[in-house]
């Protein structure tokens, strides 16, 4: 994959996606989609089984704004990949979080105390390998037991930089902790006007958080002589009271309070399978990469530059 943004990386061959050219109905809501369907979470029938599925070691909440296009958002991606692990909340509806048992949003919370944190950066978030490392060992003096992972759920906001202060700053989401992380380059062909370059799409956020953690769960393991026994997979722990399946669209509406309804894959409430061995966290990327290639390609073929090339050419003169 020489034109791949990320060449580096094992992720699955997506060559069959160049087969699909015309589009197909979606199974669940009857709509016309190419590829996967961006409002079920479903790729198409035809391509089920050919897709990865994206083991995670914790669990993946994504407020999305409404304002974003549904069909131009790489959060999809994630639900469609890991769809065990992964819900999409389309604000103002937002899960009622317990942090150390507490509703967030109600009563303060020692800042390293919860298991539930909000990947945002911002002058109150904590690096996330820093976070990590002293929640792990906060459970360890305590004789916590760390198997299963320390982080059990990692909220996103999916929306323009712009958009996010607003759910940002959503009482429902006080308290919870933030975190950040390493500065990573983006891939994404869609820059947001005056960012820089270190400002991620959604699933690029996604994919980098899992590594970071992922690295820094085996790295303290070592260290701390317990690497055969901890296993960075994670119990499942649902914070949903009650849940209603629509017919009409295969889709797990969720209520845990009279605010929250939220739009989650149906999978997402299976308990998950111990698999001891590693999981390809890189196909986390594979509709990312697959779409960059293919946006690249047939810029290169009509002879029109694209905003991100022309960007990345400016900064190298």
């Amino acid at each position: 994959m020489a034109d791949s943004p990320f060449p580096d990386l094992n992720v699955s061959d997506f060559g069959f996606l160049n087969d699909i050219t015309t589009r197909q109905m979606c199974s669940y809501c009857g709509k016309s989609r190419m590829y996967y369907c961006y409002t079920c979470f479903k790729p198409l029938a035809t391509l089920q089984d050919k897709m990865p599925d994206v083991q995670l070691p914790f669990y993946v909440d994504i407020i999305k704004h409404p304002g974003e296009i549904c069909g131009k958002s790489t959060s999809v991606h994630a639900a469609i990949l890991s769809p065990r692990h992964v819900n999409i909340h389309i604000y103002p509806n937002i899960p009622q979080y317990l942090v150390n048992n507490v509703v967030a949003g109600k009563e303060d919370e020692n800042q390293f105390g919860g298991s539930t944190v909000l990947l945002y950066p911002c002058k109150e978030s904590f690096p996330l390998k820093e976070f990590v490392a002293t929640r792990f060992n906060n459970m360890q003096q305590k004789k916590i037991d760390v198997t299963h992972g320390v982080l059990q759920r990692v909220v996103f906001i999916d929306s323009t930089w712009f958009q996010a202060y607003k759910i940002l700053t959503d009482h429902r989401l006080q308290n919870i902790p933030r975190i950040e992380l390493d500065a990573y380059e983006t891939k994404f062909w869609r820059y947001q006007l005056d960012k820089p370059s270190t400002y991620l799409s959604t699933i690029e956020a996604i994919y980098y958080c899992v590594k970071e953690y992922s690295a820094c769960i085996k790295q303290l393991s070592h260290d701390s002589g317990c690497e055969s026994h901890v296993n960075t997979r994670l119990f499942s722990k649902e914070l949903i009271t009650t849940s209603d399946v629509s017919t009409k669209t295969g889709l797990t509406i969720t209520k845990s309070n009279e605010d929250c309804v939220g739009y989650v894959n149906p999978e997402s409430n299976v308990k998950p399978l111990i698999n001891l061995n590693e999981p390809n966290y890189d196909d986390l990327l594979f509709f990312f990469c697959f779409f960059y290639c293919k946006i690249r390609k047939n810029a290169s073929e009509s002879g029109r530059i694209l905003k991100s090339y022309s960007q990345q050419r400016k900064k190298k003169q």
